[in-house]
């Protein structure tokens, strides 16, 4: 894929690091891209262990949301896998070299029209896009940045208002054509997500 973003050109919503952070995998994002986010989807100033999971998932940014859910799992059913994939979710989260984005006031008010059901109505969308998504396109249209999305619905929209959107599965094929991992090693790590919950082809050519 050799019209791939180049380094801090994508901004990313939750799915491709919590996935990848799930198989232990991030560092092709870090290495590829680079990761830049909205502050709903990483903010470094979240609380972490026990003040963590005593805050309500709306009020945590999605990326703690996500380490809050394996932490929690690991708490009630102690397994060790658990506990890892919450604690390399954290390090991903407070990382000085993870970029946070915070919205501009126009890039506020875009994030809100995305959200409202009025929009979603009109672009014929069956359900709301989540609150990450919606802080992507809205930094991603601004900016002249890519999108980093995997769900159906937010790439629809960002197809309508013509921001570039590259996937989790782009980002794989990426790495191999930059070398950061072999094709047998990309198609081994996409077989990874798919049988941990991903929603994607079990190859990726």
């Amino acid at each position: 894929m050799s019209n791939f973003p180049d380094y801090r050109e994508v901004v990313w919503d939750a799915t491709t690091p919590r996935h990848l952070s799930v198989v232990d995998q991030v560092h092709i994002l870090v290495s590829v891209t680079g990761l830049l986010a909205p502050r709903v989807v990483i903010d470094p100033s979240d609380p972490s262990g026990d003040a963590l999971l005593a805050r309500q998932p709306s009020a945590i940014s999605e990326l703690a949301a996500a380490e809050q859910y394996f932490l929690a799992r690991y708490r009630k059913y102690h397994r060790l896998e658990d506990f890892t994939t919450s604690e390399r979710l954290r390090k991903l989260r407070t990382d000085p070299d993870t970029g946070v984005l915070d919205l501009t006031e126009d890039e506020t008010a875009d994030a809100t029209d995305f959200a409202s059901n009025e929009y979603v109505s009109h672009h014929g969308l069956a359900a709301g896009l989540g609150r990450g998504e919606c802080a992507v396109l809205a930094i991603a249209a601004n900016r002249e940045l890519a999108a980093g999305l995997d769900d159906g619905a937010a790439r629809r929209l960002a197809a309508s208002i013509g921001v570039r959107v590259v996937t989790t599965e782009d980002l794989l094929r990426a790495a191999v054509d930059r070398s950061v991992v072999s094709k047998d090693d990309a198609e081994s790590i996409q077989q990874s997500l798919v049988s941990r919950g991903f929603r994607g082809s079990l190859s990726l050519y």
